[in-house]
């Protein structure tokens, strides 16, 4: 099986699609805690805590800020459903 050097992933929510490429990393708030998400990483289902959700790119990083929301990685991709984004003024 051939290892993928960069993680698909869809970033939505109720308004729509916020972001969709090709990442080198994921960081985000589970209900567990801070986890890294790398490419070929095993099958994750998991509910997202408020906190800053943070994408690593070959352009750079990128962060959204969550107040919650659901994690489904499967072996082609990952999925961030966002429930509820907050705005710049309000503290993560």
């Amino acid at each position: 099986m051939e290892k993928n050097q960069f993680l698909k992933l869809h970033i939505v929510s109720g308004d729509g699609e916020i972001f969709q490429g090709e990442v080198d990393s994921l960081n985000l708030n589970t209900s567990s805690g801070y986890i890294t998400i790398l490419p070929n990483h095993a099958p994750l289902i998991s509910s997202l805590d408020k906190g800053v959700i943070s994408v690593r790119t070959k352009e750079g990083e990128k962060q959204f800020k969550a107040e919650s929301g659901v994690l489904d990685i499967s072996h082609d991709k990952t999925v961030v459903l966002i429930h509820k984004q907050f705005s710049d003024e309000e503290q993560v």
